[in-house]
């Protein structure tokens, strides 16, 4: 994938603007100025720079979405509550996709995904040895 500077404009491959890679992106909603400061204090930047700029967005004709990771709190509660290595305390959704998986970010184990359909929780961090 190619990343841009969105300061140089569209890209020039697409007729509407849109980066071609994440065609078509919908806008859901705008993230609030609250959504904004809470998001700084548990995400990286860039991603929270992302929400700043472009709202809570679906992508490629709503395979995935982004989302405020308190809209799914509760999940991830319910996923990691007698969990020995996994807080729910600090794990943040991300995004979720249609076919069942929940992206998260965690400042203890970077990002990993819960895949609801097949039923387990991929988390490199705990899988690769020091």
């Amino acid at each position: 994938m190619e990343l841009r500077d969105a300061a140089a404009g569209p890209d020039p491959g697409a007729a509407d603007g849109q980066p071609r890679s994440f065609r078509p992106v919908h806008k859901l909603r705008s993230a609030t100025h609250a959504e904004i400061q809470r998001a700084r204090e548990i995400l990286p930047s860039p991603l929270v720079d992302m929400f700043e700029e472009i709202g809570f967005c679906s992508f490629a004709d709503g395979l995935f979405y982004t989302c405020h990771s308190d809209e799914i709190k509760s999940i991830m509660a319910l996923v990691f509550s007698n969990d020995r290595e996994i807080s729910y305390k600090d794990c943040h959704a991300i995004g979720y996709s249609a076919f069942g998986d929940i992206y998260v970010w965690s400042n203890k184990y970077y990002d990993f995904n819960i895949d609801f359909a097949e039923g387990f929780v991929f988390c490199r961090a705990l899988t690769v040895k020091d």
